[in-house]
């Protein structure tokens, strides 16, 4: 027996649909309407749908509410839905080499306008402690900084590494 009651809904992603695109399934009973509020449920919108599925194809990216009216005139639980734009796919990190010689500083930054997301630059494979900004800077270098940086740049749906950087440093 399910603890969901004849009016809740379900959000869900599908491979097979755009990143856009989330499907929401009312579980029990029949909708006489889905609903949704871009305005944290100060004002709701009718859709044209009175089927137990409803695919949403055309949503702008920022957070929307759903909620179905029910045939006993019940409003069903609300979900909230939001809408994230992938992490480009190619992210190139500057400059792409660069030699450096030890005290010297140095800057690294991407190419990507911030849209909300996390970033983690790495340095040889590991994560560099603090580096969480869309550009990393070593003001005084040491030989130990030599190697490879990149940055992995994220946000709740995907994930990308951006192009590598190549420090070298002489002494």
């Amino acid at each position: 027996k399910s603890d969901l009651n004849s009016f809740d809904i379900l959000a869900f992603n599908c491979s097979e649909m755009p990143s856009y695109s989330p499907a929401m399934l009312c579980i029990y009973g029949s909708p006489i309407r889905w609903e949704f509020s871009r305005d944290e449920g100060v004002t709701w919108v009718n859709i044209d749908c009175t089927s137990n599925l409803y695919v949403d194809e055309n949503q702008e990216r920022g957070k929307v509410l759903y909620r179905i009216l029910n045939t006993d005139g019940t409003y069903s639980e609300i979900v909230t839905v939001t809408y994230y734009d992938v992490v480009p796919e190619k992210i190139v990190a500057s400059p792409l080499a660069e030699t450096k010689t030890v005290d010297e500083g140095t800057e690294f930054t991407l190419d990507v306008v911030d849209d909300g997301y996390t970033y983690q630059w790495m340095h040889n494979g590991v994560a560099i402690e603090g580096a969480t900004a869309s550009s990393y800077s070593i003001p005084v270098i040491k030989s130990t900084d030599a190697g490879t940086y990149y940055c992995v740049v994220s946000n709740p749906v995907s994930t990308v590494n951006s192009t590598s950087v190549e420090l070298t440093v002489n002494k």
